[in-house]
């Protein structure tokens, strides 16, 4: 029931910021663009801002479970949506293709289980699911994404990316209050009041991240911004035995350069599709953003068990050391995507110049 509930509310939320992103690309004009992609990205950060606040308190003093109660409140929405979103079907009947997307989740479930529980088995089993998709969207003429989005290297180089990307956001945010915890043994709704500022400093950036891009150009903000989360990781590795202070910073700094990610890589994604694909191709973009997560946080989950990162050589001292050296693969990370983006300049220049 928990679980159910949760998957519930998670795919409210993931489909709310997707039809955002899809209406703005096709009702909005182009110089906008980056504006709205950095207020979609501030929304998403006051509401973490706002659900860490809550979560914490109906935890420690109401009871977790009053919290679902909470997106309940989104209700009051409904009217202005029905009133002021334009409505697609007068113009194109939609099916939702079942059978692609549970292909693809099962994927994903079966290589998040593989990386969990270690077994040969559910790797073979997640080749045979991923296969079978391949096979069924070259065959399906009514599937969710053909065969031309993925000979497209430039888009598949985008999206994979973002998959790598937003998982170590998502996995730092799975990490940060284990190390809070572990290291100064920081209740949970302390943890919720270091990790505030953070959100407010990134719902600051992003509601000025369309003036940037606009100002930088996307592939040059989006560099820039992987440096400051490369710099943040990093500070915070040196830093994890220094104080929650230093954690506190950490995360700030980190929020900030994350904040700059979304616009400039929506861009960079867009930039790679004809017109008639880009629907099809900011659902797949936003797909991958709760793919990669889901890799990488059970991969995080790894290696806050492995005993070589407990017991290797670390920048931190004690216990810290452990969560230092976490820090530092999330690094490693986002250097292999930044050097693949340099890599890939001239290509993203180029579609940007079209």
């Amino acid at each position: 029931m928990l679980l159910g509930a949760s998957a519930l509310m998670i795919t409210g939320g993931t489909c709310g910021s997707g039809l955002m992103i899809i209406l703005v690309s096709r009702y909005i004009g182009e110089r906008e663009h980056a504006r709205y992609y950095g207020f979609n990205t501030a929304c998403v950060s006051i509401s973490q801002a706002s659900g860490i606040l809550l979560g914490g308190f109906f935890a420690t003093y109401i009871g977790w479970k009053y919290a679902f109660l909470i997106p309940l409140v989104s209700l009051a929405a409904l009217p202005s949506i029905c009133r002021y979103v334009p409505d697609e079907r007068l113009n194109q009947e939609g099916r939702l293709d079942i059978a692609g997307l549970v292909l693809l989740v099962g994927f994903t479930f079966l290589i998040s289980m593989y990386f969990n529980m270690g077994s040969m088995g559910y790797l073979l089993l997640s080749m045979v699911v991923l296969a079978v998709f391949f096979i069924y969207i070259s065959k399906s003429g009514r599937a969710f994404i053909n065969m031309d989005f993925f000979r497209n290297r430039n888009y598949v180089t985008a999206i994979l990316l973002v998959a790598l990307t937003f998982g170590i956001q998502n996995s730092f945010s799975f990490l940060f209050p284990f190390m809070a915890q572990g290291i100064y043994q920081v209740t949970l709704d302390k943890v919720s009041l270091i990790l505030l500022p953070s959100y407010v400093f990134a719902a600051v950036i992003a509601m000025n991240s369309g003036r940037i891009v606009t100002r930088f150009k996307s592939f040059r903000t989006l560099c820039g911004a992987l440096i400051l989360v490369a710099a943040a990781l990093a500070f915070g590795a040196l830093g994890t035995d220094r104080g929650v202070l230093a954690l506190g910073i950490c995360a700030c700094l980190f929020a900030g350069g994350f904040a700059l990610v979304y616009a400039p890589f929506m861009e960079i994604v867009i930039s790679t599709l004809a017109p008639e694909q880009v629907g099809v191709g900011i659902g797949f973009f936003n797909l991958m953003t709760s793919i990669g997560p889901s890799l990488l946080i059970t991969l995080t989950g790894r290696m806050m068990s492995a005993r070589g990162l407990a017991e290797g050589p670390s920048l931190a001292k004690g216990n810290a050391g452990l969560y230092s050296n976490i820090l530092l693969v999330f690094v490693a990370v986002l250097l292999v995507v930044f050097i693949i983006l340099r890599m890939k300049k001239n290509d993203y220049l180029r579609e940007n110049q079209k």
